[in-house]
């Protein structure tokens, strides 16, 4: 992620929230100047959220950003020197930084803890996972009680509790294992329609997100194209649209190397089915948003590094 990812999503957020629909206006001189590459500019989305918040028909704004230690390095960095510039020189600002709030998360690295402990108003809240697994494990048991008779409702309701019952009984239950593990489970409705038949595909199941990585990737029926797209993707410097996914797998798989643009063009996969394609390819590994590609969570991307 960059940090003109989240200016970007949060001017969105302002102007769409704008009940006045006056504050878009003030992107529209930098729209004009800039262009598309307006949303690369850091600088000058900075400068546009600090205009909103000045204006008298903005109230309070909460800005939450999360997970920030998986943003770029200097992007992150970039984004932090800004908020120690606004917030430690409130006197440059003095109505708007008391309007403008950042609630941010991160994991508890020495660097960012040093970054933010030079902040004078800053209150950190430090949140061990570890003294909160026994409570977040019960709420996953809900979550997988749910899930099993939404998805498994064909069952009796004695045989949906052995297979919750089963899927309790995993150690390591985390919100993402549970995610992919029924995405595995529901890939395979189809060829289980009595207890016996889930217990056999329960006994295989993975145990932790790594596992259930493998798994995703193991269905895969072409396993050179879902190389070379999660290879694509894990190497782009940003997200790629399904579009340029689509033109960068074309050239990657292609023996002999094409000779005109016009022969590139004649080999695309067609616009509309690319989507699927990446879904058949990669399954649940990668998620597509906004036509953009991504991992569906940071440590899918670390798995295939590793």
């Amino acid at each position: 992620m960059h940090s003109t990812n989240a200016l970007c999503a949060i001017l969105h957020q302002l102007f769409a929230q704008d009940p006045t629909g006056s504050l878009i206006g003030r992107a529209l001189p930098s729209h004009k100047n800039y262009g598309e590459k307006l949303t690369q500019n850091f600088s000058e989305l900075w400068r546009i959220l600090l205009e909103c918040v000045r204006s008298s028909d903005t109230g309070e704004v909460v800005c939450i950003l999360d997970a920030l230690d998986e943003c770029d390095r200097n992007s992150r960095e970039e984004l932090i020197n800004k908020l120690k510039d606004f917030y430690c020189q409130p006197h440059h600002l003095p109505h708007s930084s008391s309007k403008l709030k950042f609630i941010i998360t991160s994991r508890p690295y020495d660097d960012l803890e040093a970054h933010f402990g030079r902040f004078p108003t800053t209150n950190c809240l430090r949140i061990d996972g570890d003294d909160k697994s026994a409570e977040i494990g019960r709420e996953i048991d809900l979550v997988i009680d749910e899930r099993v008779n939404t998805v498994i409702g064909s069952l009796n309701a004695d045989d949906r509790r052995k297979i919750s019952d089963r899927l309790k009984s995993m150690e390591n239950r985390t919100y993402l294992w549970l995610h992919l593990i029924f995405d595995i489970i529901e890939e395979n409705l189809s060829r289980y329609g009595k207890l016996s038949c889930f217990e056999m595909l329960l006994s295989d199941i993975p145990s932790e997100v790594s596992g259930a990585y493998e798994k995703i990737l193991s269905r895969s029926q072409d396993e050179v194209q879902t190389d070379t797209l999660l290879r694509i993707i894990l190497a782009a410097a940003r997200p790629l649209t399904l579009d340029e996914a689509n033109v960068a797998l074309t050239l990657a798989l292609q023996e002999p190397r094409f000779a005109s643009h016009a022969a590139v063009e004649s080999e695309l996969w067609p616009r509309d089915n690319f989507r699927s394609i990446v879904k058949n390819l990669c399954g649940l590994f990668i998620s597509v948003y906004d036509s953009k590609l991504s991992f569906i969570h940071q440590t899918a991307r670390e798995f295939l590094i590793n």
